[in-house]
């Protein structure tokens, strides 16, 4: 009887190879939040207990390592505002609580959340991750901009334009100029107050 995929075992060289990969991504979390992108391969490496050549095969340089936790990160974040897209309350709620979320990431996360923005903001990321962080509200503000305007909350207008009026007001730049500016606990109500003022009915 011929054997299924589930029958045979991975080889163990496999089996290492991915247990390394565990541990060089589990470092980099720890060591990026604590230092950002100031973090080198060697103290990665050194704390995921391999080599640094375990390191650069599976991540050619530390930005590429880099860019693989910070699109992890993102994508949680996204899973989350999409999660507020859905709940039942009314849309300006849903507007601060998408950047709650945003800012709660930023502490959650350490100096990961900066080392993504400053990044994507110097051009270190590929398009695609630069894409990803400037879109990461896309379609979640959108239904929101929607559910606001049958309401009766928000102004009238292409909602697709406020939307992306919206985006680009909370592009990376800006929200590394504002830590300048504001407190990073404020950063999040500041942006808020900023995008329903744009919004509401008045």
């Amino acid at each position: 009887m011929p054997l299924k995929g589930s029958d045979l075992s991975t080889p163990s060289h496999r089996k290492d190879a991915n247990q390394n990969t565990l541990r060089v991504l589990t470092a980099a979390y720890k060591i990026f939040a604590m230092k950002g992108y100031d973090a080198t391969i060697e103290e990665i490496a050194n704390e995921a207990g391999v080599g640094v050549g375990t390191v650069h095969r599976r991540f050619s340089n530390k930005t590429v390592l880099a860019t693989a936790v910070v699109t992890d990160i993102f994508q949680k974040i996204k899973e989350k505002q999409l999660q507020v897209v859905k709940m039942d309350m009314p849309a300006d709620q849903k507007i601060r609580l998408l950047f709650d979320i945003f800012s709660a990431s930023h502490l959650q996360y350490g100096k990961i959340h900066s080392m993504g923005l400053h990044l994507a903001t110097i051009g270190e990321l590929g398009d695609d991750m630069r894409a990803s962080l400037l879109t990461a509200l896309e379609g979640s503000v959108l239904d929101i901009i929607l559910q606001g305007q049958e309401e009766g909350i928000f102004r009238e207008g292409d909602p697709k334009l406020l939307e992306l009026l919206i985006i680009n007001m909370i592009n990376p730049h800006l929200i590394l100029k504002l830590k300048e500016h504001v407190p990073a606990e404020k950063i999040t109500e500041t942006v808020s107050d900023m995008i329903l003022l744009g919004l509401v009915r008045q």
